[in-house]
């Protein structure tokens, strides 16, 4: 049984994909937004999406987490309007937009006038710290789900370890990486793509 088998759920549809309403998309979204805190957010999607609901493999969710990056804006919108657009199309992707940005602009709004006055409190600034570990903590996760699916996978070793060391040891710019890297990794798998669809 493949890796995607193992995902799909009963009531998945034709195309592989699981049937979710608009309904439940706004709603783990809406969670999303409201209950998870700093840059590890795209980790809660992925716990929420991949791990809790299953509505999407491992290998999809890193796909579109890897066009989350390599296009403008932040990832969390990107990969929040890429989830969406994958289970229910153009609604989907506004609903889970629309749902994940709605509690932190509200609240940031709310907040910020306070930030200066409670920032101050030690309490806060732990809570912060905190907040922060968790973060780093559901990125290592990502990271480490994806390096695990692709460890039979030469090329994609291959490109992980190039675009790391591009980034972090070479210090080159990170559109230059994605303007090499993202077309000589499509050119290196789409012929075993196809070979995998005969």
């Amino acid at each position: 049984m493949s890796v995607k088998d193992q995902h799909v759920p009963a009531d998945a549809s034709s195309s592989g994909r699981p049937h979710v309403s608009l309904f439940a998309i706004a709603r783990v979204f809406l969670s999303i937004g409201a209950l998870s805190f700093g840059g590890g957010i795209t980790g809660w999607v992925y716990r929420d999406v991949v791990l809790k609901q299953k509505w999407m493999t491992e290998v999809e969710f890193v796909t579109g987490l890897a066009l989350a990056q390599a296009l403008p804006g932040g990832n969390v919108t990107n990969i929040s309007v890429y989830v969406g657009n994958w289970l229910r199309g153009i609604p989907g992707a506004i609903v889970a937009l629309l749902a994940i940005l709605l509690v932190p602009a509200t609240s940031t709004i709310a907040l910020l006038a306070a930030y200066g006055y409670f920032a101050e409190l030690s309490f806060v600034r732990a809570a912060l710290d905190g907040i922060a570990a968790a973060a780093i903590g559901l990125l290592i996760l990502i990271s480490w789900k994806t390096s695990y699916e692709i460890r039979a996978s030469v090329t994609g070793l291959a490109t992980m370890a190039a675009t790391f060391i591009g980034i972090s040891v070479l210090h080159l710019p990170f559109m230059l990486i994605v303007a090499v890297m993202a077309p000589l990794s499509i050119a290196i798998a789409w012929p075993r793509k196809l070979t995998d669809a005969e």
